[in-house]
């Protein structure tokens, strides 16, 4: 009894998918054939820079001159934020007036936790750099807006 049952089911996946599941993704034997998605690639946490690393990338960076990167990858190194939390912050976050504090807090947007955190005295010089830093009040931001297509486009319908 138990041998005509395997050949039954033999025989059903011979005659087509015989339920919705195989149907969309295909047989069994298909789907053993079929490369992986991460195959040869490298999966999993990854390590962390080293400090000649980190040197080697600012100085990249003062050398190309880009000042926002600059910045960010400072605030970055010293706040030990998320990227989204990063580009959310404002200048003005992390200004007293003027002057760039030495220390600031922050609150996480995944937590919703506040994060204080010392600031450096590179990435004071970095943020001091930043245009609208420093022209009275430190109300600029760090999203580049001006790179999307859609900011453009009500820029233009004004």
């Amino acid at each position: 009894m138990t041998e005509s049952k395997g050949r039954e089911t033999e025989r059903a996946h011979l005659r087509g998918p015989s339920t919705r599941w195989e149907s969309i993704m295909g047989s069994i034997a298909n789907a053993a054939h079929r490369e992986r998605w991460n195959k040869g690639k490298i999966v999993g946490q990854k390590a962390p820079f080293k400090p000649k690393d980190i040197w080697a990338l600012r100085v990249r960076l003062q050398m190309e001159d880009r000042v926002r990167e600059l910045a960010l990858f400072n605030l970055g190194i010293d706040s030990k934020l998320r990227g989204c939390d990063l580009v959310a912050l404002k200048v003005r976050d992390i200004c007293h007036g003027e002057q760039v504090a030495a220390r600031a807090v922050v609150m996480k947007h995944k937590t919703q936790r506040p994060v204080q955190f010392e600031i450096t005295p590179t990435t004071r010089d970095a943020v001091q750099k930043k245009p609208g830093a420093t022209a009275g009040g430190c109300t600029a931001g760090w999203s580049n807006r001006a790179s999307t297509t859609s900011w453009w486009t009500r820029r233009a319908s004004k």
